[in-house]
């Protein structure tokens, strides 16, 4: 694709600018000063191409009417693959634009509307806007430092996003270990004042453990304390009961016994009478006479001693069934106050345990008061006073006495406990607030750890990613090297009067240039602007050849502005002489925007701005 004719109408510094007979081989040179509206035309090529240029796109194209106008207008005639197109398109100051593309030899419309122009112009010139501005236009503003000569370099090896994803990666790893370092040392500062504090995690749970055994026990002893007061209480009256339905019982019992005797005697009498009175008859001849009203006088005083020894005998079984009660509510009173005596008697480390009263010696809370100290007395021993409570033989006096003795005891035994528990509990309470500011104390260590280790995982996430990074670009790079090697070393050392002969980019991302003077590579950057720029120019211009032979393009025009920015007169004139030989090839036309006609500079057209 070459540039046959260009007119601008009110497009940036122009008003009307009207370019026509441009040749299609050849150099262009736009002449002018600063700020004379030479790189303009290169943003009107580029807007009329694609709509955009390379600082403003979308709504933003408004800026690029002239001032005080409605609308800019670029008409582009271009020529590609030997047919002639008219390319028009329209910016008006509320960003928005139209666009057309007519066929001259065909005479028809191809597309009126910017998205056709846009689908149409890529299937015909067989790349977009990214590809051109990399390939075929050489923007001044984005290229008037080394810096950017190193980055478009870059990005024709197609390394560019590598590298800035691998700087990106390197930058967040540094970031994380300067953040690492100073999290250590907080973390540091946290542990030691968090340890400062001397709590012992487990402490708590066995002071707590602790409490609840004296607790278990003090509500052991004052039920069985509760039960021996219980016995005092009930035994007299229970005792009183007990005798007093014994002898009832025992009244009971020779009564039951008579009434059973008396029915045995009249049934006999009564049997003798009915089967045998031959035998009564010397005992008792009245009876025998009268046989019939005396045996039925028998059966109804059976009748009647039956029922009345029934009744007496179930009294009976009734008051021995209370009189079984009250034997097992005196077994359950000897038993409590036996079990009183077995714990009165039991010394205090066996009861409390080794933890619970190691723990209460060492704190010295035992043996402060006499309560303590009656703790072991001497036994107590109840002798056989258990076994005649169980009968009710036991005086009530003496139940009394011996109860109101265990329980006094065991008063004792709980106040002590009691003390001790409330004791514990203080301890407690002051070993909880410790453990507290421990935890606070401990959750801001386990902050610091948990930002610690989100640092570590990224600075490891970030090393392997410039693993992998390095690892997927080697294959750009070494075709880059390839293509360099093959293709551009030719063109490299005509633009370097042979000083550089070879380029290439290591694995580590690093530009380097092979001085035939030195004999070695030297980086990039280790080398004069205005080479670098030489360097840049020439594989820009080998990749637009590249380009242009892959379109089949039989012709291509490439833009360059300010290419000999920095230049000394020799590299000039070298850089001129090799832009001649190029124009032989598929880079037929150049552009080129200068201040000033350089030394040697013969121009097929000459634009004066």
């Amino acid at each position: 694709m070459v540039i046959t004719e260009l007119l601008v109408v009110n497009f940036r510094k122009y008003e009307n600018l009207h370019l026509t007979g441009l040749p299609e081989k050849g150099l262009i040179a736009v002449n002018g000063s600063n700020e004379s509206g030479k790189s303009s035309l290169g943003d009107a090529i580029c807007f009329a191409l694609f709509g955009r240029t390379s600082q403003l796109a979308g709504k933003r194209i408004s800026k690029l009417v002239h001032w005080g106008e409605e609308e800019a207008r670029i008409i582009l005639s271009l020529q590609h693959r030997g047919k002639n197109y008219r390319l028009t398109r329209v910016a008006n100051t509320d960003g928005e634009q139209t666009a057309s593309l007519w066929s001259v030899e065909d005479n028809e419309t191809l597309a009126d509307t910017t998205d056709d122009v846009d689908e149409v112009l890529k299937k015909l010139l067989g790349f977009g806007y990214p590809a051109f501005i990399k390939t075929f236009y050489w923007n001044q503003q984005g290229n008037e430092d080394s810096r950017a000569d190193t980055e478009s370099l870059q990005a024709m090896a197609g390394v560019k996003a590598y590298i800035g994803l691998e700087e990106s990666f390197k930058t967040e790893q540094q970031t994380f270990n300067i953040e690492l370092e100073k999290i250590e040392k907080d973390h540091k500062a946290s542990v030691e004042v968090r340890d400062a504090t001397g709590v012992d995690q487990n402490w708590l749970p066995e002071l707590v453990e602790v409490r609840e055994s004296l607790e278990h026990r003090e509500k052991d002893r004052r039920g069985v304390t509760q039960s021996i007061n219980q016995v005092k209480e009930t035994y007299t009256e229970k005792h009183g009961d007990f005798h007093q339905l014994t002898r009832k019982n025992d009244r009971l019992g020779w009564l039951s016994t008579l009434g059973l005797v008396l029915l045995v005697v009249a049934l006999l009498a009564w049997a003798l009478l009915t089967f045998a009175p031959d035998l009564l008859a010397s005992v008792w001849p009245e009876a025998v006479k009268s046989s019939d009203s005396v045996g039925r006088g028998l059966l109804w005083f059976g009748v009647a001693v039956a029922i009345v020894t029934s009744i007496l005998m179930f009294y009976g079984w009734n008051l021995e069934r209370k009189i079984r009660l009250l034997y097992e509510q005196a077994g359950v009173m000897s038993d409590d106050l036996q079990q009183g005596v077995d714990k009165l008697n039991v010394d205090m480390e066996s009861y409390l345990g080794e933890k619970t009263h190691g723990y209460l010696s060492q704190s010295g809370l035992l043996y402060e008061g006499a309560d303590d100290k009656k703790w072991q007395s001497d036994p107590v021993q109840l002798g056989d006073l258990s076994g005649r409570i169980r009968t009710y033989e036991a005086d009530p006096l003496e139940t009394i006495a011996a109860a109101d003795g265990v329980s006094m005891a065991l008063d004792r035994q709980n106040s002590t406990l009691y003390r001790c528990a409330r004791a514990v509990d203080r301890d407690v309470e002051i070993e909880r607030v410790r453990v507290d500011e421990y935890i606070l104390l401990n959750n801001e260590v386990q902050r610091y750890e948990s930002m610690r280790d989100e640092r570590l995982r990224g600075i490891k996430v970030r090393e392997k990613g410039r693993e992998l990074i390095n690892k997927a670009s080697l294959h750009a790079i070494r075709h880059f090297n390839r293509i360099v090697h093959g293709r551009c070393q030719t063109l490299l050392s005509d633009f370097t009067q042979s000083n550089y002969t070879d380029l290439e980019i290591d694995n580590n991302f690093t530009l380097k240039v092979l001085s035939e003077e030195k004999g070695d590579y030297l980086e990039f950057e280790e080398i004069s602007a205005g080479t670098q720029r030489q360097i840049a120019l020439a594989m820009r211009v080998s990749l637009a050849n590249t380009l242009a032979e892959s379109t089949d393009a039989q012709g291509q025009f490439i833009f360059l502005d300010e290419p000999f920015a920095f230049f000394d007169p020799e590299r000039t004139t070298a850089t001129i002489n090799r832009l001649y030989e190029s124009t032989a090839g598929n880079l037929s036309q150049i552009w080129v925007t200068v201040q000033g006609i350089p030394e040697g500079l013969d121009a097929a057209f000459m634009v004066d701005c």
